[in-house]
């Protein structure tokens, strides 16, 4: 094993050595299970500054210029775009192909990309079932809300969601969603995916998936594109409950009903992974009507009812 960042780190066995470009021992170790232990009697020189040292004239350029690119300072001294500086040759990254600094590394590291999906979609409704909660919005509904539970079926990408006050409400709404799931499509729920949440990695909810026999998948932690499913769903619903907001110029307590609506057109819309039907159509095996919508924050007229009404009070 070999391990590149600022002088070469060599492990024989079980110990590590690590030595500066110079093959000067600056630490030496030994591991036990899952640590590596420093002699504490042992005094170590300071290797600080020589982290620092300019190793060439293109480092020292490159350190001048403030850690700017090394393909882009060539590029100056080529074409002449600036005077004083001296043509300079690329040379070979010391710690590997994609870093060239260790502070840049430091400094600028990002994380790769990560590649589309490679696996198949779900083949039937129900057979894998995304969740993820979102929250808190800032300003809490009408029956004081703070989060929502959004659920979303592979294979349809129907969606259900929940409003709740806290975190730990999202077992019952688990629950109703996959019962409800079962109940519309006569298909079994096989498979829930979310993050690794302590609401759903809690000990009830995995004891109520086993007696289900619905088996369950979690993301890595800190990674949310491995739930990109959900997690791009929740950017698209508050986005459309937002923008309904500000078109009618509605108070922000009513986001929980803007997002219930995002949530039920959506599911009458097509998009990139329902193709030519609707996610209601592939869900419910028939086409949605659509004839009812209204622009949300319409005037509407409620009728009293007759028991209610007396002599001349308004209908």
């Amino acid at each position: 094993m070999r391990i590149m960042s600022g002088g070469i780190f060599a492990i024989p066995f079980f110990d590590i050595v690590i030595f500066n470009q110079k093959n000067e021992t600056i630490i030496e170790a030994w591991k036990q299970r899952r640590l590596y232990f420093v002699p504490h009697n042992i005094v170590y020189e300071s290797y600080e500054a020589s982290t620092l040292e300019v190793s060439g004239e293109f480092d020292l350029w490159h350190q001048r210029f403030c850690h700017l690119s090394k393909k882009t300072i060539p590029k100056m001294a080529n074409k002449q775009l600036v005077d004083g500086l001296p043509r300079l040759k690329l040379e070979k990254p010391p710690f590997g192909k994609h870093i060239d600094c260790q502070f840049c590394a430091m400094g600028k590291q990002a994380r790769t990309p990560f590649v589309p999906r490679s696996f198949r979609r779900a083949s039937a409704v129900g057979h894998r079932l995304h969740v993820d909660i979102a929250g808190p919005t800032g300003e809490p509904t009408f029956s004081k809300a703070d989060y929502f539970v959004l659920l979303k079926d592979e294979y349809s990408a129907y969606r259900l969601i929940y409003f709740i006050r806290t975190k730990d409400q999202a077992f019952e709404c688990v629950k109703r969603a996959i019962v409800q799931v079962e109940a519309d499509t006569k298909s079994k729920v096989r498979m829930l995916i979310s993050d690794c949440g302590s609401e759903f990695l809690s000990n009830k909810m995995k004891a109520y998936l086993l007696e289900r026999g619905v088996a369950q998948e979690v993301s890595a932690p800190a990674t949310p594109e491995q739930n990109g499913v959900i997690e791009r769903d929740n950017r698209t619903v508050m986005e459309a409950a937002r923008s309904m907001l500000y078109a009618e110029n509605a108070p922000n307590y009513l986001w929980g009903k803007a997002a219930n609506t995002a949530v039920y057109t959506l599911n009458r819309s097509i998009n990139r992974t329902s193709g030519d039907k609707t996610p209601y159509e592939l869900y419910f095996q028939r086409k949605p009507r659509v004839n009812h919508l209204r622009i949300f924050g319409s005037l509407a007229f409620v009728k009293e009812q007759e028991k209610k009404r007396r002599g001349l009070y308004s209908k």
